[in-house]
């Protein structure tokens, strides 16, 4: 059975032709695939190949990649090129997405007011220097935003030379398309269509209006107010209402919006890491979130943090932040039992040799997630609600707890240092507090 994925413009010019031949490119290091383009001999000068003079002859782009103008049903992956988003009369087959450049506020009134389909995610083509995010695109349209392709002058000079076929997977410009496009693939062909047919198709950072998502915050996600502004503006001088969020779950099997990279392959013991958004969860009960406390202190207490850390992978078929918020609102009691305040704080410069040292944490993002994952802890101790999807929601691989554990065993630490009290001490009150018995 042939899956379709088709790429329509928000406008002309938004880079259609060129998105889909990246996404037909990449898809074919996978699986037989056909590029489909009305505009057969365009699409073959983008591609830097001859044209042939029957319009019916497919054209050998790459190995296992054709380039046809109608599909012939004979490929596993047929890539649509369908020009621009408001010419499409009727839902296609498959997976929808639409490519926007900008982004621009035209482009959004197109997606926005475009009432005979409705796109599966965008692939945004982002320009230097626009006032618009990512994150406001994916709030003002309601659609997630599954990759991001920066316009530069490399990419530009590649297609001019025509070496976009040889060149393309070394271009880090397309880079997270083809994160995106590995990881949709391998999901569909590690679960097969029977789970895929109950995953929606909604990013979790718009699955719900700003005023119900789970962090229960009254504000857009993005927290810049941009969001809001742009959205007014759109639907303002649109004249039409914007449409409701999305809530169908997804046809086919090909149609699992996947924005993360599997994380089967990651080399560090991990609590748990999923793919965020890929499934409905069950819900979190209270005995569960007591239980987790209570197994983090016990293992605190004996020193057994590497037995804990090895058997918590059974709680990743919770939904997001949990456990993450647990371990969270855990370290936020440490601080509290520690006695930091404005009036006596607590320095965390070279947090991790001094109270961590039996971890190891190496690299840029890794350093960036622990820190998002102490921000969170000194939010809840302060008393602000915490937006998890806004900080963490977004992560290709989806470990915060596991970085949320580490700042839990990190601020039992600093309580057990400033109050001059051993750790196991220090866990029993923390039990006591979490009312999960000692």
């Amino acid at each position: 059975m042939t899956r379709t994925i088709t790429v329509a413009g928000a406008r002309g010019g938004s880079g259609a032709s060129t998105v889909a031949a990246g996404i037909a490119l990449c898809a074919a290091r996978h699986a037989r695939t056909e590029l489909v383009a009305g505009e057969r001999e365009t699409t073959a000068a983008l591609l830097g190949l001859p044209s042939t003079q029957d319009a019916r002859t497919a054209i050998d782009v790459a190995e296992r990649l054709t380039l046809t103008a109608t599909p012939t049903g004979t490929a596993e992956i047929a890539v649509i090129d369908a020009q621009r988003l408001d010419q499409l009369d009727t839902q296609p087959d498959g997976l929808l997405l639409v490519a926007l450049r900008g982004p621009c506020y035209l482009g959004l009134r197109t997606i926005t007011t475009t009432s005979a389909v409705r796109a599966d995610g965008i692939v945004l083509l982002g320009e230097p220097g626009r006032s618009l995010t990512r994150r406001d695109v994916s709030d003002v349209c309601d659609v997630p935003v599954m990759a991001e392709i920066v316009v530069t002058a490399n990419v530009a000079r590649t297609i001019d030379a025509g070496l976009l076929v040889t060149r393309l997977h070394q271009l880090r410009e397309f880079s997270a398309l083809r994160r995106y496009l590995d990881s949709l693939i391998l999901l569909h062909d590690n679960e097969g269509p029977a789970r895929d047919a109950a995953i929606s198709h909604a990013h979790p950072s718009c699955r719900k209006s700003a005023s119900t998502i789970a962090t229960d915050l009254p504000v857009p996600l993005s927290g810049t107010g941009r969001a809001n502004d742009a959205r007014d503006h759109v639907q303002r001088h649109a004249g039409a209402p914007m449409r409701e969020p999305a809530s169908r779950a997804c046809a086919s099997g090909f149609d699992s919006l996947l924005g993360h990279v599997p994380h089967a392959h990651l080399a560090a013991p991990v609590i748990g890491v999923y793919r965020c958004g890929v499934a409905k969860r069950s819900a979190v009960t209270d005995e569960e979130r007591r239980e987790v406390c209570r197994s983090a202190l016990a293992a605190l207490a004996s020193g057994a943090l590497d037995d804990f850390t090895g058997g918590s992978r059974t709680l990743d078929d919770k939904r997001f932040p949990f456990p993450a918020d647990a371990f969270t609102e855990l370290a936020a009691d440490a601080l509290a039992l520690a006695g930091v305040t404005r009036a006596a704080p607590v320095s965390l410069d070279d947090f991790a040799e001094r109270y961590l040292p039996d971890y190891r944490i190496r690299g840029n993002t890794a350093h960036q997630k622990m820190r998002a994952a102490l921000n969170l802890a000194v939010a809840v101790h302060a008393g602000v609600v915490p937006d998890y999807f806004g900080i963490a929601g977004w992560w290709q691989v989806q470990d915060l707890s596991w970085y949320s554990f580490l700042v839990a065993v990190l601020m039992v630490r600093v309580a057990a240092e400033r109050t001059g009290r051993p750790v196991a001490d220090v866990c029993s009150e923390l039990a006591a507090v979490r009312g999960v018995g000692k």
